[in-house]
């Protein structure tokens, strides 16, 4: 990549954002290092370290590398077999945990982060020695006793001879001080030999050596005879203890030095790991969506690919940046971008550039989805004033130099950026050499995006095959640059505009209208009512944008209110056949306790017509609310084709269904097999057969839906304890007292027999017999049960009663 062009860009100045994004002096390095690449394999390579960093920071939020301090220098002295200080193991110490901590939390996320995980994996298992560091040095940095048995019996032999030693001392010392000869009850220590302070003038008084003078020498520091071999012993006693130490430390050492390979690799991969990491903190500093944390990479294309940019805006802007998009193809390899100054044309230019450095370069990209970015062997960059009085060269030659090396370099596979191309010189002379430099990129098949002021290049651009316009816009109302980038529709320079907005007296203003070219002028109002269309347009489309969604919300917004609608009608009419069931119910009830008592009154048959007269009635008020469903139903049949028309062996545990006659839907409690599944209908689990099903229920139809009352009963099922079932439509009622047991068994009943169950099992086991009396004695009244009997003895006998229901 050209040096020259990717300074101009200012990639170093992302560079150096990036480095400092980095924690260890490693990744800080390789990010300082980092350059684009025209390899396209490499560039993806990079990007999708990059993503995977992105990805971690999701899948592992609190991870973070840890401290990685520079330890090449101690590596380097412990494979020379030196013996470091303490505090340079325990940065040793610092960095592998760091590594052990980082291989364990991604070596493992192999499907996630593959790239990432193949650099985790690469880091050895350093426990070994983390734990052998541990056990020699604490964490302030000393070796404890218990580094070998040597050290501790040597340190034991220090302490006892350093207890002698002191008791000596202060018996010593208490004795001279009460003669006179020690002025206070001191004793201090010089060069590592213990004394007591006298008085010079007293020193014959006590048989001595002296280790030190006081500055006024009135005092003397003394080690008395009578504790000099003591002080003899304790100082080869420590000798012998640092030698111990020195020992230890210097066979640590070895080990480390002799993983210092292993080590130094560690490093390499927790910089690449932080390298990594850095880049997806700078993706979150910059706001940049690419590339994505799952990213494919579709969007980084080949060589031949077309550049594409969708809402980019450059990483050096900060505040409320306007984006810009842009794209270069086989089509038009050349965007002209034209406009007045301070309008952003520079800026654009640099946006393309840099972007694309970025993107070869692994960085994260700050441009939406919907961009596409080729790889380029070189990108060259002419911007900004490069005059040289060294060199003797004016602002016109020193770009000449310049775009002349780019032309000499510049081929199908490389981006070129113009900036004020043909400025500096005569505009006529200016025009004509930019138009040649355009064709002759074109003919290198280079793309290419220049910036100009020269009019003419606009209409060369317009007829030129592989060039399209773009402008910087600017906002006639406010006399403001808005700094977007505007495709198809050629800029104009506004400098009169500008002039005004910047102060300049309105009749300056006027002379230079009056002399203004008739064509230059024609052309500049020709541009204006255009950009003046453009707006409309784009405003009406915005309209119609607006329009369209506010119409799409009304629509949601009635469908649902429909839906709402509906539902409630489906569940008054619901509750309404629910209620002429339980009085079809009540009715059938009373036929029995009905007939002895209009015997009484009536004929047998007179009292069975008063009945049936009674339940057609019922029957007939049911059938109306349930001819009026079915017909709901059959309205309604376009918008739940989804819900009728369903594969049963699709259903899954836990889905609720509507089976055919019943009005509440069940749960399904196992998968279809042989044609059929189990189903619970409210305490009832029965197994139906898949052809009973009506329908699949939609979400939430279980719980819309008030209690409904037992008939007869003051409870409902809501709030009413769930007696234990199984398969074969059985309850259990021990342990429950009459009072309880009783409810449960009339609701039992109610839901078998609309599920069509015609055989029941009622355990009450044998006890007392209270309570199989209260239950025999409620079925032999129940309108629903045509039989019951005892159980057969190996079926539980007297303690289970066989319910046989009518129909």
């Amino acid at each position: 990549m050209d040096a020259k062009s990717i300074a101009v860009l200012e990639f170093p100045k992302i560079i150096e954002r990036l480095a400092d994004l980095c924690r260890s002096a490693g990744g800080r390095d390789l990010a300082l290092k980092l350059t684009p690449s025209s390899d396209a394999e490499e560039v993806r390579r990079r990007l999708a370290a990059t993503a995977e960093a992105k990805a971690l920071s999701r899948l592992k939020p609190h991870f973070h590398m840890g401290q990685a301090p520079e330890i090449e220098g101690s590596l380097l002295a412990a494979s020379r077999s030196a013996v470091l200080p303490t505090q340079d193991i325990l940065e040793i110490a610092i960095l592998l945990r760091t590594a052990r901590h980082s291989r364990n939390q991604i070596a493992p996320l192999s499907r996630e982060l593959p790239q990432l995980a193949r650099i985790a994996q690469r880091i050895a298992d350093f426990s070994p020695i983390i734990r052998e560091i541990e056990s020699i040095i604490d964490e302030r940095g000393e070796v404890p006793d218990s580094a070998s048995p040597a050290l501790a019996e040597a340190r034991d032999q220090v302490r006892t001879i350093q207890d002698r030693l002191e008791r000596q001392l202060e018996r010593t010392l208490r004795h001279a001080v009460s003669e006179g000869v020690a002025q206070e009850s001191l004793i201090t220590e010089r060069d590592g030999r213990y004394v007591i302070p006298i008085k010079a003038e007293l020193r014959g008084q006590m048989p001595s050596v002296v280790h030190d003078v006081s500055a006024s020498g009135a005092t003397l520091f003394v080690e008395p005879l009578a504790v000099v071999e003591l002080g003899n012993r304790l100082r080869e006693a420590r000798r012998e203890e640092q030698r111990e130490v020195e020992r230890i430390l210097r066979a640590l050492c070895t080990a480390i030095g002799a993983e210092a390979g292993a080590i130094r690799a560690a490093i390499r991969c927790l910089s690449q790991i932080d390298l990594a990491q850095a880049k997806a903190r700078l993706a979150a500093e910059l706001d940049a969506p690419l590339p994505t944390d799952d990213d494919q990479l579709n969007w980084v294309g080949g060589q031949d690919a077309d550049l594409i940019l969708h809402s980019a805006r450059h990483p050096l802007l900060t505040g409320d940046v306007v984006p810009i998009s842009t794209a270069l193809d086989a089509d038009a390899r050349c965007v002209l971008i034209t406009g007045p100054n301070t309008g952003g044309k520079t800026v654009a230019l640099k946006t393309v550039g840099l972007l694309c450095l970025m993107a070869q370069a692994g960085l994260p990209v700050p441009a939406e989805t919907g961009t596409q970015i080729p790889v380029f062997d070189d990108v060259f960059a002419d911007i900004g004033d490069e005059q040289s009085i060294e060199q003797s060269l004016s602002t016109f030659s020193a770009h000449m130099t310049n775009i002349v090396r780019i032309i000499d370099s510049a081929g199908p596979q490389t981006l070129v950026l113009l900036d004020e191309l043909g400025a500096g010189t005569d505009p006529g002379e200016g025009a004509s050499l930019a138009r040649s430099l355009l064709q002759e990129l074109l003919e290198l098949d280079s793309m290419v995006v220049a910036t100009t002021h020269h009019g003419e290049l606009k209409v060369f651009a317009h007829a030129t095959d592989g060039i399209v316009n773009a402008s910087a816009e600017f906002d006639a109302v406010s006399l403001q640059p808005t700094y977007r980038l505007l495709m198809g529709t050629p800029g104009r320079s506004n400098a009169l505009a500008i002039a005004q907005r910047l102060g300049m007296p309105e009749r300056v203003l006027d002379r230079a209208r009056q002399s203004a070219p008739t064509e230059t002028a024609t052309m500049e109002q020709l541009l204006g009512e255009l950009q003046q269309e453009r707006d409309a347009i784009a405003d009406q489309v915005r309209a119609e944008r607006i329009a369209r969604e506010e119409a799409e919300e009304i629509r949601a917004s009635l469908s649902e209110r429909r839906d709402a609608i509906e539902s409630e009608r489906d569940a008054v009419l619901a509750r309404a056949e629910r209620a002429m069931e339980d009085e079809l119910a009540v009715f059938r009830r009373n036929i029995r306790a009905g007939l002895k008592e209009l015997d009484k009154q009536h004929t047998r048959e007179q009292a069975e017509t008063l009945a049936e007269r009674r339940a057609d009635d019922s029957r007939e008020r049911l059938q109306t609310v349930r001819r009026e469903r079915a017909n709901r139903r059959r309205r309604r049949a376009p918008a739940r084709r989804e819900d009728t028309q369903f594969d049963p062996n699709q259903l899954a545990i836990g889905d609720f269904i509507y089976l055919r006659g019943l009005p509440e839907p069940g749960e399904v409690l196992t998968a279809v097999e042989d044609d059929a599944l189990d189903v619970q209908l409210g305490a009832l689990r029965t197994r139906v057969r898949v052809e009973q099903i009506e329908r699949r229920a939609p979400k939430g139809a279980r719980t819309a839906e008030e209690p409904r009352p037992l008939r007869g009963m003051h409870a409902t099922v809501g709030n009413m304890p769930k007696p234990p079932v199984d398969p074969g439509s059985k309850i259990d009622l021990r342990g429950r007292v009459t009072d309880e047991a009783l409810p449960m068994v009339d609701s039992f009943l109610d839901v078998a027999y609309r599920a069509g169950q015609n055989r029941l099992e009622v355990v009450h086991g044998k006890g007392t017999g209270a309570l199989r009396r209260a239950v025999r004695e409620m079925l032999r009244k129940h309108p629903l049960v045509t039989t019951f009997e005892s159980a057969e003895p190996k079926q539980g006998g007297d303690g289970v009663t066989i319910v046989t229901l009518v129909g």
